[in-house]
């Protein structure tokens, strides 16, 4: 089993904590991302970020994930590496958060 969150939930420290305790994965989806209101996206990705960077902190395996609404919304590896860079992990980071998922399945 994985822990999850989505972005556009209020992702408190006692979640993350209980991620961690429990050796689960942080699931970032990529689709919460891509909104068509650009003010959207920019507070999405803002909210993601900070989420990344305090699941970091306290060492708890991240992965980010598709969850493409339909085919319009899917994106291709390069483009998931792309978007977990800018979530403020370096490239061997975004790689890790990539395969993470298919590690733990």
């Amino acid at each position: 089993m994985l822990g999850f969150a989505f972005q556009d939930s209020n992702l408190v420290k006692k979640a993350v904590e209980m991620i961690k305790e429990n050796d689960k994965l942080l699931l970032v989806p990529v689709s919460m991302l891509m909104n068509d209101d650009p003010r959207q996206r920019v507070r999405s990705l803002n909210r993601a970020r900070r989420l990344v960077k305090f699941a970091l902190k306290e060492r708890v395996g991240i992965a980010v994930v598709s969850f493409a609404k339909d085919g319009d919304y899917l994106l291709s590896s390069m483009q998931m590496l792309e978007v977990a860079k800018k979530l403020g992990v370096g490239d061997e980071g975004a790689k890790a958060m990539l395969s993470r998922i298919g590690d733990a399945i």
